[in-house]
Protein backbone atom coordinates (compact mmCIF):
# COMPACT_ATOMS: atom_id res chain seq x y z
CA UNK A 1 0.00 0.00 0.00
CA UNK A 2 1.09 3.52 -0.66
CA UNK A 3 0.28 6.02 2.05
CA UNK A 4 -0.23 9.39 0.40
CA UNK A 5 -0.40 12.75 2.11
CA UNK A 6 -3.15 14.62 0.27
CA UNK A 7 -3.44 17.49 -0.19
CA UNK A 8 0.23 18.40 -0.12
CA UNK A 9 1.23 21.28 2.10
CA UNK A 10 1.44 24.72 0.47
CA UNK A 11 4.76 25.70 -1.14
CA UNK A 12 7.52 26.70 1.29
CA UNK A 13 5.84 24.94 4.26
CA UNK A 14 8.90 22.78 4.93
CA UNK A 15 11.23 25.79 4.85
CA UNK A 16 8.87 27.76 7.09
CA UNK A 17 8.74 24.92 9.63
CA UNK A 18 12.48 24.25 9.48
CA UNK A 19 13.32 27.92 10.11
CA UNK A 20 10.80 28.25 12.95
CA UNK A 21 11.95 25.06 14.67
CA UNK A 22 15.64 25.96 14.33
CA UNK A 23 14.97 29.44 15.74
CA UNK A 24 13.06 27.96 18.68
CA UNK A 25 15.84 25.43 19.31
CA UNK A 26 18.39 28.26 19.27
CA UNK A 27 16.37 30.14 21.90
CA UNK A 28 16.15 27.02 24.11
CA UNK A 29 19.05 24.73 23.11
CA UNK A 30 18.18 22.25 25.85
CA UNK A 31 14.83 20.74 26.67
CA UNK A 32 13.55 19.26 29.90
CA UNK A 33 12.49 15.66 29.63
CA UNK A 34 10.35 13.66 32.05
CA UNK A 35 12.22 13.28 35.31
CA UNK A 36 13.93 16.66 34.91
CA UNK A 37 16.84 15.53 32.70
CA UNK A 38 17.92 17.82 29.89
CA UNK A 39 18.54 16.91 26.28
CA UNK A 40 20.69 18.83 23.83
CA UNK A 41 19.26 19.47 20.41
CA UNK A 42 21.32 18.16 17.55
CA UNK A 43 20.43 18.15 13.88
CA UNK A 44 16.71 18.68 13.38
CA UNK A 45 14.68 16.72 10.84
CA UNK A 46 11.06 17.11 9.76
CA UNK A 47 8.65 14.39 8.67
CA UNK A 48 6.39 15.25 5.70
CA UNK A 49 3.62 17.59 6.83
CA UNK A 50 0.21 15.92 7.23
CA UNK A 51 -2.97 17.93 6.52
CA UNK A 52 -5.16 18.73 9.53
CA UNK A 53 -8.95 18.78 9.22
CA UNK A 54 -10.99 20.24 12.05
CA UNK A 55 -14.70 19.65 12.67
CA UNK A 56 -16.88 22.26 14.33
CA UNK A 57 -19.27 20.75 16.86
CA UNK A 58 -22.49 22.33 15.56
CA UNK A 59 -21.75 21.39 11.96
CA UNK A 60 -20.86 17.81 12.85
CA UNK A 61 -23.99 17.39 14.97
CA UNK A 62 -26.16 18.76 12.17
CA UNK A 63 -24.57 16.94 9.20
CA UNK A 64 -23.26 13.78 10.96
CA UNK A 65 -20.78 13.70 8.11
CA UNK A 66 -17.26 14.80 7.25
CA UNK A 67 -18.25 15.95 3.76
CA UNK A 68 -16.90 19.29 2.63
CA UNK A 69 -14.00 19.61 5.07
CA UNK A 70 -10.94 21.61 4.03
CA UNK A 71 -7.48 21.53 5.62
CA UNK A 72 -6.98 24.14 8.34
CA UNK A 73 -3.26 23.49 8.52
CA UNK A 74 -0.49 20.93 8.35
CA UNK A 75 1.43 19.10 11.09
CA UNK A 76 4.97 17.79 10.85
CA UNK A 77 6.81 15.61 13.33
CA UNK A 78 10.09 17.18 14.43
CA UNK A 79 12.84 14.72 15.22
CA UNK A 80 16.21 15.85 16.53
CA UNK A 81 19.39 14.12 17.61
CA UNK A 82 19.28 14.01 21.39
CA UNK A 83 16.16 16.11 21.78
CA UNK A 84 12.61 15.02 22.58
CA UNK A 85 10.23 14.63 19.62
CA UNK A 86 7.82 17.45 18.89
CA UNK A 87 5.34 18.44 16.25
CA UNK A 88 5.14 21.74 14.49
CA UNK A 89 1.94 23.14 13.01
CA UNK A 90 1.42 25.48 10.12
CA UNK A 91 -1.98 27.11 9.80
CA UNK A 92 -3.53 28.57 6.71
CA UNK A 93 -4.87 32.06 7.27
CA UNK A 94 -7.59 33.61 5.16
CA UNK A 95 -4.87 34.68 2.73
CA UNK A 96 -4.18 30.96 2.09
CA UNK A 97 -0.54 31.72 2.93
CA UNK A 98 0.91 29.29 5.49
CA UNK A 99 1.98 30.68 8.85
CA UNK A 100 3.89 28.95 11.65
CA UNK A 101 1.38 28.23 14.41
CA UNK A 102 2.90 26.21 17.25
CA UNK A 103 5.48 23.70 18.42
CA UNK A 104 4.17 21.00 20.76
CA UNK A 105 5.96 18.46 22.96
CA UNK A 106 4.72 15.83 25.38
CA UNK A 107 2.53 12.76 25.49
CA UNK A 108 0.38 13.82 22.55
CA UNK A 109 3.51 13.92 20.36
CA UNK A 110 4.63 10.49 21.55
CA UNK A 111 1.14 9.19 20.73
CA UNK A 112 1.15 10.72 17.24
CA UNK A 113 4.60 9.25 16.54
CA UNK A 114 3.44 5.80 17.73
CA UNK A 115 0.28 6.06 15.59
CA UNK A 116 2.32 6.88 12.48
CA UNK A 117 4.64 3.92 13.10
CA UNK A 118 1.56 1.70 13.65
CA UNK A 119 0.06 2.80 10.33
CA UNK A 120 3.31 2.23 8.46
CA UNK A 121 3.72 -1.25 10.00
CA UNK A 122 0.09 -2.33 9.66
CA UNK A 123 -0.80 -0.92 6.29
CA UNK A 124 2.57 -0.88 4.53
CA UNK A 125 2.13 -4.49 3.36
CA UNK A 126 -1.35 -4.00 1.89
CA UNK A 127 -1.84 -3.49 -1.81
CA UNK A 128 -4.25 -0.55 -1.71
CA UNK A 129 -3.50 3.16 -1.66
CA UNK A 130 -4.84 5.36 1.11
CA UNK A 131 -4.66 9.05 1.92
CA UNK A 132 -3.35 10.07 5.32
CA UNK A 133 -4.52 13.13 7.20
CA UNK A 134 -5.36 14.23 10.73
CA UNK A 135 -8.91 14.75 11.95
CA UNK A 136 -9.46 16.89 15.03
CA UNK A 137 -12.74 17.35 16.87
CA UNK A 138 -11.75 20.03 19.41
CA UNK A 139 -15.08 20.27 21.26
CA UNK A 140 -14.87 16.55 22.10
CA UNK A 141 -11.09 16.67 22.72
CA UNK A 142 -10.57 14.02 20.04
CA UNK A 143 -7.94 13.65 17.35
CA UNK A 144 -6.93 10.79 15.08
CA UNK A 145 -4.91 9.86 12.06
CA UNK A 146 -7.43 9.45 9.26
CA UNK A 147 -6.84 6.86 6.53
CA UNK A 148 -9.20 6.91 3.60
CA UNK A 149 -9.82 6.00 -0.01
CA UNK A 150 -12.92 5.25 -2.07
CA UNK A 151 -13.68 2.08 -0.09
CA UNK A 152 -12.54 2.83 3.46
CA UNK A 153 -12.33 5.50 6.12
CA UNK A 154 -10.46 4.41 9.25
CA UNK A 155 -9.22 6.26 12.31
CA UNK A 156 -6.29 5.71 14.66
CA UNK A 157 -6.96 8.00 17.65
CA UNK A 158 -3.99 9.61 19.42
CA UNK A 159 -5.66 12.40 21.46
CA UNK A 160 -7.53 11.59 24.68
CA UNK A 161 -6.60 7.91 24.57
CA UNK A 162 -5.74 7.06 28.18
CA UNK A 163 -2.95 7.51 30.66
CA UNK A 164 0.57 8.58 29.78
CA UNK A 165 2.76 5.65 28.80
CA UNK A 166 -0.13 3.24 28.23
CA UNK A 167 -1.02 4.21 24.65
CA UNK A 168 -1.27 1.36 22.16
CA UNK A 169 -2.29 2.58 18.69
CA UNK A 170 -5.23 0.81 17.10
CA UNK A 171 -7.97 1.36 14.57
CA UNK A 172 -11.14 2.53 16.27
CA UNK A 173 -14.15 1.57 14.12
CA UNK A 174 -16.39 3.66 16.41
CA UNK A 175 -14.27 6.83 16.51
CA UNK A 176 -16.81 9.07 14.77
CA UNK A 177 -19.82 7.62 16.55
CA UNK A 178 -18.13 8.04 19.95
CA UNK A 179 -17.15 11.63 19.17
CA UNK A 180 -20.65 12.39 17.91
CA UNK A 181 -22.19 10.94 21.08
CA UNK A 182 -19.82 13.00 23.25
CA UNK A 183 -20.67 16.15 21.32
CA UNK A 184 -24.37 15.41 21.63
CA UNK A 185 -23.98 15.16 25.40
CA UNK A 186 -21.72 18.23 25.65
CA UNK A 187 -23.83 20.42 23.36
CA UNK A 188 -27.19 19.21 24.69
CA UNK A 189 -28.42 17.97 21.31
CA UNK A 190 -31.38 15.64 21.88
CA UNK A 191 -30.97 13.72 18.64
CA UNK A 192 -30.94 9.94 18.84
CA UNK A 193 -29.80 9.44 15.25
CA UNK A 194 -26.08 8.66 15.43
CA UNK A 195 -25.78 7.13 11.99
CA UNK A 196 -22.98 8.57 9.87
CA UNK A 197 -22.76 8.74 6.13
Amino acid sequence: MTIKVVPAAPPNTDELLQTAVENLAALAPTAKTLGGATAEYGKIGLVEAIPIYSVEAETFLRKKSLDGLHPVGWRSLVLSEGGPPAFADVSVATSEKPEFSQLTRGTIVDNLYAAIIFIEDKFGAEGTDVELSILEIPAANRGALWLRNASRSEFVPYVNVGHSGSYMPKIDPNFLETALEELRLIMGDGTDDLKLR
